[in-house]
């Protein structure tokens, strides 16, 4: 079962493939992943936050 934080990750990954980075918004990665504002705040602290680990996760999985 993946984690939340796995869960945050995709979420945000598809709103952004949708949409530009300014147009994704915290509250539908926490409802497209199921789970609360909170928890996607306790796990990236920020937008940016967020940002940096989608990216993160995607050059890691390029490389």
């Amino acid at each position: 079962m993946p984690t939340a934080r796995e869960t945050l990750l995709e979420a945000a990954h598809e709103a952004a493939g949708n949409q530009p980075w300014t147009g994704v918004r915290m509250v539908d990665v926490a409802a497209a992943a199921g789970v609360s504002r909170q928890t996607l705040y306790n796990e990236f602290g920020t937008k940016e936050g967020l940002g940096a680990a989608l990216v993160s996760r995607l050059v890691d999985g390029f490389l």
